[in-house]
């Protein structure tokens, strides 16, 4: 009797720890993908070599591999990390500071960027007429019909959602996105 119970209650915790598991995975495809990338806290978008990313209250900018400038809002403060090329500083001001400040500008447009409300509505509507929209080709969900003569393309590949048009890859969605800072970076503000 003892091993029937033993058994069970393993059996139970092995089904609890699957749906755990299931719960933290990523959509498979793209429609399902978007809608959980909108409303993630940790994701980023790459475009055109540059990629900005949001992990929680920390917001992150790379603009090339000589410039990377990482936000981190921490209460009523907002620290700025920048590292351009090896080096690196750093400054902090309130929140309310930075709403006037160039840099402080720039983490708000980019926070809103990747929370956009038009993108959201845009995601949605897609949702609502997916598979009417699209067939999967190769991997790649293409438009069936493309009125401007563009084919457009996107694939869910792990982590990342990938878009192409006109066959050439443009832009990458990522989620779970993690930001760190660097020792030098902390070191700096000091």
């Amino acid at each position: 009797m003892k091993k029937k119970l033993v058994l069970i209650v393993a059996v139970v915790l092995i089904a609890i720890t699957a749906c755990a598991c299931l719960a933290g995975c990523v959509p498979n495809r793209p429609d399902r993908y978007m809608g959980t990338w909108l409303t993630s806290k940790h994701k980023a978008l790459v475009v055109a070599g540059m990629e900005f990313g949001i992990d929680g209250s920390k917001l992150q900018a790379k603009i090339s591999d000589d410039l990377l400038v990482i936000f981190e809002e921490k209460g009523d403060s907002l620290n700025m990390y920048v590292k351009t090329g090896d080096n690196w500083t750093a400054s902090s001001i309130t929140v309310e500071d930075a709403k006037k400040d160039t840099n402080g500008k720039y983490y708000e447009q980019i926070k809103e960027s990747l929370n956009s409300d038009e993108a959201k509505e845009t995601a949605e509507k897609i949702q609502e007429n997916f598979t009417e929209l699209y067939e999967e080709k190769d991997g790649w969900w293409s438009l069936k019909s493309d009125p401007t003569g563009l084919t457009g393309a996107m694939k869910v590949d792990g982590n990342d959602f990938k878009v192409k048009i006109a066959g050439i890859e443009t832009t990458t969605m990522i989620l779970n996105y993690k930001i760190s800072i660097p020792a030098e970076a902390k070191a700096a503000l000091k």
